[in-house]
C-alpha cells in the first residue's frame, strides 16, 4: 500500500510541472468485477488502476514519444498486483506536398510485473509496425504490418512471435455513409508448446487375502506423461466489413461483419485455464475462428455529455483446443471446444476545460459477457462497471 501511495503523490508531482512540448496526464480509475477469473464460480473484487502519461510530440518533425506507467492492485487479493510499464515511439512523415501520401512506422514496448506469487506470468514484449496510407479520390486506403514478440522468461512454453499483414479501404458517401473493409492475415508461433495427459497407475498389491492374511492395499499414484512437444503455429485470415452512418449531426451507429478462416494451422495447442488479466494468455484470439456480427450507437448529448452503447456477438470454433466435460476431468476429452459469447458495453462521457489549462475527462461504463461453451470451465458470466478519471496538461 505504502508503493502506492508513493506512486500517487509522484504522479500529482508530475501534473503541477509544465514542459514546452509535453503533454502530461494522469489516469486514475476503479472498477468492481463481480467474476475475476471468468468462471462458473465467481470471485469478485474491486480493481484500482494509477497511470501516468509522459506525451513529447516534436514541433518540427513528424516524432511523438509516449512513457505510461500503470500500476493495478485488487482490494481482496494483493497478490494479484502488478506493475504495467510501457514506453512508445512513432514516426509519421507525409511523402508528397498535397499530403495524400504517409508512411508510418512505430516501436513499441511493454512489461508485465507480478507480485511473487505469480512471478511465473511475468513477461515482456516489443511490437515493430509500419504502414502506408493513400488517401486517394476513391478513397483512404491503408495498408500496414505488425511484428510482435512476447518472453515469459520463466514460462517460456508461452511465450510467442506474431506477425499481422493488414490492409483497409475506408469509403465515404454523400449519404453521410461510410463503408470500411479490412482484410488481415495472422499468424502466431509458440516455440515448445507441451501437452500432457494425467495417468493414474495402481502399485503394491491386489487387495485380495492370502495365506491367512491381508495384503496392504494397492496404492494409487498419478502422474503426467508427455503426448507431445514441439512448436505450434496458429495461422489466420479475417475478413470484416462495416457500414457507419451519421443519422443525425449528433447521433451515429454502425454494424459490422467478420469471419475468420483457419489457413494452415500445426501443432497441439490448449489454452491456458486460468484468468489473471491477460486476455492473450486465457483465451489467444487466433486460436479460434470467429462468426462475429457488432453494433455501435454514439449519441452526443447536450452539455457535451456522450453515450455510447455497443454489442457483441460471436460464434468461436476451436481450431485445437478440446472441451472438458465436467470439473473433475483434469485433462480435456471432449469435441472441440465451441463457445457463444454475448457482450454488452454502456459508456457515459464528459469532457471538463477548466480556464485553458487542464482538461478532466470523467467515464462510467458497465461491461457484461454471458459465455455458453461446451467447454466447462468456460461456461460464465461477468458484470464489470466503474469510473475512471483522467487529468490532461
Amino acid at each position: 500500500m505504502s508503493k502506492i501511495i508513493v506512486g500517487v503523490i509522484f504522479i500529482l508531482m508530475i501534473n503541477s510541472m509544465s514542459f514546452a512540448q509535453f503533454s502530461v496526464s494522469s489516469n486514475v480509475s476503479s472498477f468492481y468485477n463481480d467474476n475475476l477469473y471468468r468462471s462458473p464460480d465467481k470471485t469478485g473484487d474491486w480493481i484500482t488502476n494509477v497511470g501516468l502519461i509522459l506525451d513529447y510530440q516534436a514541433s518540427k518533425y513528424p516524432v511523438n514519444l509516449e512513457v505510461n506507467p500503470d500500476y493495478y492492485f485488487y482490494a481482496s487479493h494483493p497478490e494479484q498486483n502488478f506493475w504495467f510499464p510501457s514506453l512508445s515511439a512513432e514516426y509519421f512523415p507525409f511523402l508528397d506536398k498535397n499530403k495524400n501520401w504517409q508512411f508510418y512506422s512505430a516501436m513499441d514496448a511493454s512489461f508485465k510485473l507480478n507480485k511473487d506469487d505469480l512471478k511465473a506470468y511475468n513477461y515482456w514484449q516489443v511490437r515493430f509496425s509500419g504502414g502506408l496510407y493513400h488517401d486517394g479520390s476513391f478513397a483512404l486506403q491503408q495498408i500496414s504490418y505488425q511484428y510482435q514478440l512476447r518472453e515469459y522468461p520463466d514460462f517460456s512454453e508461452l511465450s510467442n512471435r506474431t506477425h499481422f499483414f493488414n490492409w483497409k479501404l475506408n469509403k465515404s458517401f454523400k449519404t453521410r455513409t461510410t463503408l470500411i473493409t479490412n482484410l488481415q492475415i495472422s499468424s502466431r508461433q509458440y516455440e515448445s508448446q507441451t501437452a500432457y495427459i494425467v495417468v493414474t497407475d495402481t502399485l503394491e498389491g491386489t487387495g485380495s487375502r492370502g495365506r491367512g492374511r491381508r495384503e496392504p492395499p494397492p496404492r494409487i499414484i498419478t502422474h503426467e506423461v508427455l503426448l507431445s512437444s514441439g512448436p505450434v503455429e496458429l495461422q489466420q485470415l479475417a475478413v470484416a466489413v462495416r457500414i457507419a452512418q451519421n443519422v443525425w449531426p449528433n447521433f451515429g451507429v454502425f454494424v459490422q461483419y467478420l469471419k475468420s478462416f483457419n489457413l494452415s494451422s500445426t501443432g497441439e495447442f490448449q489454452n491456458y485455464g486460468a484468468y489473471w488479466g491477460d486476455e492473450q494468455l486465457f483465451d489467444d484470439p487466433l486460436s479460434y475462428l470467429r462468426d462475429q456480427w457488432s453494433a455501435q450507437l454514439t449519441w452526443m448529448m447536450p452539455q457535451q455529455w456522450q453515450l455510447r452503447f455497443s454489442t457483441v456477438f460471436n460464434r468461436k470454433a476451436y481450431i485445437k483446443e478440446k472441451a472438458y466435460l465436467n470439473a473433475e476431468e483434469s485433462t480435456p476429452g471432449g469435441e472441440l471446444r465451441k463457445d457463444q459469447k454475448l457482450d454488452f458495453t454502456l459508456t457515459l462521457g464528459k469532457s471538463f476545460f477548466v480556464k485553458e489549462k487542464f482538461t478532466i475527462n470523467i467515464r462510467g461504463q458497465v461491461f457484461y459477457t454471458d459465455n455458453n461453451s461446451n467447454s466447462y470451465w468456460y461456461n460464465y458470466q461477468n458484470l464489470v462497471s466503474g469510473i475512471s478519471i483522467n487529468l490532461v496538461y
